[in-house]
């Protein structure tokens, strides 16, 4: 979700600042075993070896979403990325304790179960339910109207996007520029919006 919510549309700053960095992007739908032979660096949500260093970028913040068509009822078909056994749902419980909701009242039906926050937002989109999505995955698409926040209450999941790299590693030129566009980009308005320069 990091990737395509936040990433994707922040790099042409990134080329911008640093063209002599050839940065390549790689997806793992399970985290992979952290090494130096699949990537130079991370960012994951998992937990991560002693060995790295490990820098807080974002913790992650889920919105409810739904096709814009899909408002008036009270009771509506729900879509989760919880699938573990006996746990299923479990981030609308969380979401319906803190938005003082009570889940029976709320959902209309069994759970529409899919494994990813992507799965999810597509399938809000093409009115199959509403849908607990990162907040910055379903931007772009609230502000297109795609999708229509079913409420602008925002939950936390638990889950912190982190930046990860060997500490061996820690010095070099290349890995310290992506540590610190990061950092920056974390406060700053998506590319395209506002422009940054080049660190001194």
């Amino acid at each position: 979700s990091f990737g395509p919510g936040w990433l994707i549309e922040r790099l042409a700053d990134f080329y911008d600042a640093y063209p002599e960095i050839d940065l390549q992007l790689k997806l793992h739908a399970q985290d992979p075993l952290i090494s130096g032979e699949v990537a130079d660096a991370f960012v994951t949500a998992n937990p991560v070896r002693p060995d790295y260093v490990s820098v807080r970028l974002k913790d992650e913040m889920l919105i409810a979403v739904h096709k814009p068509s899909a408002k008036g009822s009270r009771r509506h078909r729900l879509i989760t990325t919880w699938l573990d056994k006996g746990h299923i749902g479990e981030e609308w419980v969380d979401y319906c304790k803190a938005s003082g909701l009570k889940l029976a009242e709320l959902q209309d039906g069994s759970f529409r179960q899919c494994t990813h926050y992507l799965f999810a937002l597509e399938m809000a989109k093409s009115g199959q339910g509403v849908a607990l999505v990162p907040d910055f995955l379903a931007a772009r698409d609230i502000a297109a109207g795609t999708v229509t926040a079913f409420s602008r209450r925002l939950v936390p999941s638990g889950r912190v996007y982190r930046l990860c790299y060997r500490k061996s590693r820690a010095h070099e030129a290349q890995l310290v520029a992506l540590h610190d566009w990061l950092l920056s980009g974390m406060a700053e308005a998506p590319a395209g919006r506002r422009k940054r320069r080049r660190p001194a």
